[in-house]
């Protein structure tokens, strides 16, 4: 996608680093999944991952924290989850689970 901000480049697949703050709270999440430009690093983030950012952000700031620095979790990426979601409801429906380890 063309960047909206710069006009010149286009987003690729990667991760930045997102801070929010909140009254004299800050925020910081490292990794975080996103779409970035490559001219001028402007990220867009799915709805779900923005989501996702504001509801560990609030838990932060209701534990009182003044400065939290997290690092993003691997399976809190959507594709990622929804893989194995799908992977736990196949091997949970499956009728002839194995029984002992196959050598």
């Amino acid at each position: 996608m063309k960047c909206v901000i710069c006009k010149q480049g286009e987003t690729r697949p990667g991760t930045t680093t997102v801070t929010i703050q909140r009254g004299d709270s800050t925020v910081i999440f490292k990794g975080v999944p996103a779409d970035v430009c490559e001219n001028c690093g402007e990220y867009y983030l799915l709805e779900d991952i923005t989501r996702q950012l504001f509801q560990r952000a609030e838990e932060a700031v209701q534990k009182g924290a003044e400065v939290e620095i997290l690092r993003w979790r691997a399976t809190s990426h959507p594709i990622r989850h929804a893989i194995l979601s799908w992977a736990r409801s196949v091997l949970l429906s499956s009728k002839e689970l194995p029984t002992r380890a196959i050598r």
